[in-house]
């Protein structure tokens, strides 16, 4: 662009060009010297005022949680008022707003329309949205909230594991998410408890890819709580709204109950060490898992319930209520 530095370094002196600033400039070539001055000046007033502008607009510190789904993260973000529902779940759903060139750990998008649960996840990039503390303006866009919580997913998960983008690793995400709603305690992870359930998380792990290879279905309520905004009815907690587990509602191929194998998609947006656990399982033989009030898993190679044959009362009820059918 300039033959002479010497010479153009004098000329932007006399003319008084201005300090660059940090930015990206363009410019309009061939040009004289003082062509080019001047459009650097003009550049750098453009990029000063945009320095200006973000430095009014406000900014909101946003916790999104480990083992949220993107329903949850959303609902915090429409709270803090970083954006709309629609904008997000329009943006979450359509895979061409985002780039597996400079995010290599996206999945292959499926060939089906994202959002419709009969036959499709819900959204794309569920699962590889990494659970931290952000800061956000007032609003954002979809592109910049989206861009920010995959680079640190690339910076918290990516960069510190073994692992190569593909189907297998979509698939050890998907474990790492339903690992994520079944371990843990019910007053939180200290770090005293901490080593004892990411030990937990690894033989979770296990059970989940054991009944994978003997043909059984994972049955796990989160796969089938997943989209629907509905919970399992059951007999040992009251919840409001419950469905029972043979509803319509919950004909998906995430619901675990009917499908064999894995779901179609995360269920969560897991922490590293739920995807530590997914990528190493413990070598075990176990088949079944259940954990007690604190949320502690007790695990068993197999599990046998002898009901007697009573009259039915109140007592006996099963664990899941079905019109059809009890598990």
């Amino acid at each position: 662009m300039v033959r002479n530095s010497s010479y153009f370094e004098t000329l932007a002196r006399i003319n008084e060009a201005k300090p660059l600033q940090v930015g990206t400039y363009r410019l309009n070539l061939p040009a004289k010297p003082s062509d080019i001055i001047t459009q650097l000046n003009d550049e750098t007033s453009r990029i000063e005022a945009q320095i200006a502008a973000i430095a009014k607009t406000p900014t909101v510190n946003v916790t999104l949680k480990e083992g949220w789904t993107l329903d949850e993260m959303f609902d915090e973000l429409v709270d803090n008022e970083v954006a709309t529902r629609e904008e997000l779940e329009k943006f979450a759903q359509n895979p061409d707003n985002f780039s597996r060139e400079s995010f290599e750990f996206l999945p292959q998008p499926l060939d089906c329309e994202y959002g419709n649960l009969s036959n499709c996840a819900k959204y794309y990039p569920e699962g590889y949205l990494y659970p931290d503390t952000y800061s956000f303006f007032v609003p954002s866009t979809p592109a910049d909230i989206f861009t920010k919580m995959l680079a640190n997913f690339n910076t918290k998960v990516w960069q510190k594991i073994d692992a190569t983008p593909g189907s297998d690793f979509h698939n050890q995400i998907i474990l790492a998410s339903v690992v994520d709603r079944e371990s843990g305690r019910t007053r939180g992870i200290t770090a005293q408890t901490a080593p004892l359930v990411n030990e937990e998380r690894s033989i979770i792990a296990s059970v989940l890819f054991n009944r994978l290879e003997q043909g059984i279905r994972w049955q796990t309520n989160p796969t089938v709580d997943y989209g629907t905004g509905f919970q399992i009815c059951e007999q040992t907690v009251e919840i409001d709204g419950c469905k029972f587990l043979d509803d319509p509602v919950f004909d998906t191929l995430y619901n675990t109950y009917q499908v064999t194998g894995y779901p179609i998609g995360p269920v969560t947006s897991p922490s590293v060490d739920n995807i530590q656990a997914a990528l190493n399982p413990a070598q075990t033989d176990y088949l079944f898992f259940v954990a007690d009030d604190t949320g502690k898993i007790i695990l068993q190679k197999l599990i046998l319930i002898i009901f007697k044959t009573l009259k039915p009362s109140k007592r006996s009820m099963p664990l899941y209520k079905s019109k059809k059918y009890t598990t």
